[in-house]
């Protein structure tokens, strides 16, 4: 195969192993399923060590055994991107690597090749290559050269270690965090004998599909551009009372944030089960935050205002489920039966008039709400993921919450925490307002995200998520029990009554 044109994005000396330990785990940052890196250097040059290290750094284990596969030709690893590590030096000839199993399955994971020419002209043009020359002593001289398409993620990588280095982090350990469904990554950050921090990667949203009015969905939806909101929000939070992340270091052109680390500690527990306390915790902070309604307007500073939860968001968000949940249940819709779903939604819309407005922070459940035990109330639990906020009906994020959409939240546990929302709020709430508001408010919810489940298991081969829809469809059904869903619920029973998902 001909190699096509590469570009070198790194040149430099590294004068030590725990230098060149750093390196792999920039690269490790910037790797995705199907790509090939050929290691070329001398017996010693450090070829399996770095690829050690870059194993390590992915499995998020520094002891984990990486042995050289001298012998095996083949070592593989089942890590949250999977590693095929070969080493070519015993073969013999080229097409024994048909053998061994070099071209099988090579889009589903990272492969890394130590003497790669021993395979002669039968590397993918694709792959990258690594050069590594000894210097004196543990010195290396290292080049990187990637294909153009791969260029611009090994140079953020690269520049995400300069951001780091100007923040005094250079010499860090960088260990993958899971994050959520969106572009943005998330890396921990550990110096010894200092607290740990989070990075936040948040490159520039790719432009997506243009649908309605010259915008793409994100425009429609407001999803934050840049790291900005996400400042602005948090500021404005910790102005109120609230445990947000301190903003320790901030580049907004790069899309660059260091972050304080508020742990590892949810509420949940090992086996996905609510901790009962802590999202009853969670209520408290819901309920503190919506008393203070309206003044909350006044909190965020700067250039950045919050867009409103408009008609046109709320729409948009909840198309998702004729557009990719029905087909995905084997239902297609005619036009008219989208416009009439569409026409339903926006009279349910209206019905929101007389909901108290205030921050809706959007995404208020379990994989956002961190417990911080050595602080008082209601500063223990941790808000993240909020710089998507709208202004608009408030009991959004209370609806988020009780109808977790990762985690089982039986309804007795619902009403519990629905009874203590009620009682813990200073403003008087009508109950059956109350009800209504957060039947239509989460049932709207749940439809964006069986939508989004759908399109990211049918579109993007992401099937993770076809596990969480079950519960998800229950929530929705128990929501659509409301009166006030009452013509939704009939569209729904005539077209996805007897569904049957792909």
């Amino acid at each position: 195969m001909q190699q096509q044109n590469l570009t070198k994005v790194f040149d430099e000396t590294l004068p030590d192993e725990a230098a060149t330990r750093r390196f792999a785990q920039d690269v490790a940052a910037a790797i995705l399923p199907g790509d090939l890196i050929a290691l070329y250097g001398d017996l010693g040059a450090g070829k399996t060590a770095f690829c050690r290290a870059l194993i390590r750094n992915l499995a998020g284990d520094d002891q984990l055994e990486v042995p050289s596969p001298t012998f095996s030709l083949l070592q593989p690893y089942e890590l949250r991107i999977p590693v095929r590590h070969f080493d070519l030096y015993r073969l013999a000839d080229p097409e024994e690597l048909e053998e061994i199993g070099f071209f099988d399955e090579p889009d589903t994971a990272l492969t890394l090749v130590e003497w790669p020419a021993r395979a002669g002209d039968m590397l993918p043009e694709h792959h990258m290559t690594l050069s590594i020359d000894i210097l004196a002593g543990d010195a290396r001289s290292v080049q990187l050269s990637v294909p153009e398409a791969q260029k611009a993620r090994f140079e953020r990588t690269l520049a995400a270690r300069r951001f780091l280095a100007s923040a005094g982090h250079g010499s860090a350990t960088r260990s993958h965090v899971q994050g959520d469904a969106s572009h943005r990554s998330y890396e921990r950050i550990s110096n010894a004998g200092q607290t740990t921090t989070i990075f936040m990667n948040a490159p520039e949203t790719p432009p997506g599909d243009i649908i309605e009015d010259g915008k793409s969905y994100a425009d429609l939806v407001h999803r934050a551009a840049d790291t900005r909101p996400f400042s602005a929000m948090a500021e404005a939070l910790l102005k109120l009372g609230f445990s947000a992340p301190s903003i320790l270091s901030s580049d907004h052109v790069s899309g660059f944030l260091l972050l304080e680390d508020f742990g590892k500690e949810g509420i949940v527990d090992s086996d996905a089960q609510p901790i009962k306390d802590r999202y009853l915790a969670a209520i408290d902070v819901l309920a503190a935050l919506h008393d203070k309604g309206p003044a909350l307007s006044q909190m965020v500073d700067g250039p950045y205002t919050i867009p409103a939860f408009d008609r046109t968001a709320f729409l948009t968000e909840v198309a998702l489920f004729a557009d990719w949940y029905a087909p995905y249940c084997d239902t297609q819709l005619q036009a008219q039966e989208q416009q009439d779903f569409t026409t339903l939604w926006s009279d349910l819309f209206d019905e929101l008039k007389r909901a108290e407005t205030g921050f809706i922070l959007r995404d208020v459940h379990s994989p956002n709400l961190m417990w911080l035990a050595d602080r008082e109330p209601p500063q223990q639990i941790g808000l993240l993921d909020f710089q998507d906020a709208l202004w608009g009906p408030q009991l959004y994020d209370l609806s988020s919450l009780v109808y977790d959409a990762r985690i089982t939240i039986s309804s007795d546990f619902r009403k519990e925490m629905l009874d203590r929302y009620q009682s813990m709020r200073k403003t008087p709430l009508e109950r059956a307002d109350m009800d209504k508001h957060l039947a239509i408010l989460g049932a709207q919810r749940t439809m964006k995200i069986l939508g989004i489940f759908a399109r990211l298991a049918s579109h993007d081969a992401k099937m993770s998520y076809v596990a969480h829809m079950p519960r998800n469809e229950d929530y929705l059904r128990e929501m659509l029990a409301h009166e006030a869903m009452g013509a939704v619920r009939h569209w729904y029973e005539t077209h996805l009554g007897n569904r049957q998902r792909n």
